[in-house]
């Protein structure tokens, strides 16, 4: 047979497709903890002279100095228990303690810094030396300052304030923290008026007494000396139409008391009787005026009024005995103006009228201070006439149903 020949060699297949990727091993146990160490510190050590790397240890701790302040004293100067404007005062027995692990070298300076409420003398005091646990106490006094102010402006408003100060300890212009004490001081004057008294109204021909207490509220005499040294005093000003009843101040109306000697805690009062003048209008109010005065100074005053008050004088006409037409209620509220336009009123319709002031008999059907009738009373007066109460809304739970059923029975 005949055998024929071997074909050509083919081309090559194609690349096969990427296979994918396994999976991730499992993760491996964590590993043992590792063993825990004690916290690092720092350790001061104090060094003495000489060759580098052959200085003396004078000194190790774990903590360096630390000046804290223990306490201190303040006073014034007069040491009377109150702090007033303008007093000096002064810090003793400022005492320091080193509570640090080192002992604190010399060179601290001690201060109590100037505010804008205490001014202190220039000073600086120096912290000589002190061992760990060591206390010191500075043994001169700091002197300062408390502020000044202008005489009282705010009517009856007593002054009260207060000022700041504060210890400061420093080692080279750097503070110790604990050293920085601060104090408040409470501020006022030594002496107050603790009480006036006056009538709220007078009529006329009648006599009023104006009463003031002044409190020396100190814990030193005053005045201090006989040379007047803390010297106190009153002045009472009254309007024109107020007089003293007493012979002595005859038509002084800016009279001034000079306070005597008064004990700690102690109270001077001092009265004074008034009135009127002739020509004083009804419902017109007359202010008086009283000032307390210390070292001089005004520090404290007050003004008050008094109205002029009708007197309630019903009028009965000879020979029908008859009552006035018209009882207008007055109070409080009144004012002359407004009073002038129920007379024009009641004159204009021929009506005559008496006058009850509420504030001056203490009510109406009764007066507040007895829980009575008045003496001289209005009910029963004015049967078939008019009652006029002005001001109602204020005052007609003064008056008892049971007179108004009368006066219309």
């Amino acid at each position: 047979t005949h055998r024929g020949s071997s074909g050509g060699r083919g081309t090559s297949g194609m690349s096969g497709h990427r296979g994918t990727d396994g999976r991730d091993g499992p993760s491996a146990a964590d590993g043992a903890p590792g063993a825990k160490q004690p916290y690092g510190s720092v350790t001061f050590v104090v060094l003495g002279a000489g060759p580098p790397n052959q200085q003396p240890v004078l000194e190790v701790a774990g903590t360096r100095f630390n000046v804290a302040t223990v306490g201190y004293h303040v006073c014034g100067v007069l040491d009377d228990r109150v702090y007033e404007p303008g007093e000096s005062i002064k810090v003793t027995n400022v005492t320091l303690r080193n509570d640090g692990g080192m002992r604190l070298p010399a060179g601290a300076v001690l201060r109590f810094a100037s505010t804008p409420t205490v001014a202190f003398q220039p000073h600086a005091v120096a912290v000589p030396q002190l061992d760990v646990g060591a206390t010191w106490t500075c043994p001169t006094p700091i002197i300062g300052t408390l502020y000044d102010v202008p005489p009282a402006q705010e009517d009856g408003r007593a002054f009260a304030g207060s000022a700041a100060l504060e210890s400061t300890c420093a080692m080279l212009e750097r503070p110790f923290h604990d050293a920085t004490v601060a104090t408040e001081l409470r501020m006022k004057y030594p002496v107050e008026i603790s009480h006036t008294h006056a009538p709220t109204d007078i009529g006329r021909g009648e006599n009023g007494r104006l009463v003031v207490r002044v409190k020396n509220t100190s814990t030193l005499a005053l005045p201090y000396n006989e040379q007047g040294d803390g010297h106190v005093g009153i002045r009472i000003v009254m309007h024109h139409h107020l007089v003293p009843s007493e012979a002595a101040y005859a038509g002084r109306r800016d009279l001034s008391f000079e306070c005597p000697r008064v004990e700690p805690g102690g109270v001077w009062e001092t009265a004074l009787s008034i009135k009127l003048t002739d020509d004083c209008l009804l419902f017109d109010k007359h202010e008086w005026r009283v000032e307390l005065y210390y070292k001089r100074k005004l520090i404290y005053f007050a003004t008050k009024p008094i109205r002029h008050t009708p007197i309630y004088t019903p009028r009965v006409d000879a020979p029908f005995r008859r009552s006035a037409d018209v009882l207008l209620f007055t109070g409080p509220e009144m004012h002359r103006e407004e009073f002038l336009c129920w007379a024009r009123m009641l004159n204009a319709l021929g009506l005559s009228y008496d006058l009850w002031d509420i504030e001056r008999y203490e009510g109406i059907s009764q007066s507040a201070s007895t829980n009575r009738r008045h003496n001289v009373s209005w009910v029963g007066r004015y049967h078939g006439r008019t009652i006029v109460l002005p001001h109602a809304a204020k005052h007609l739970h003064l008056l008892h149903a049971a007179d108004v059923n009368e006066h219309f029975l």
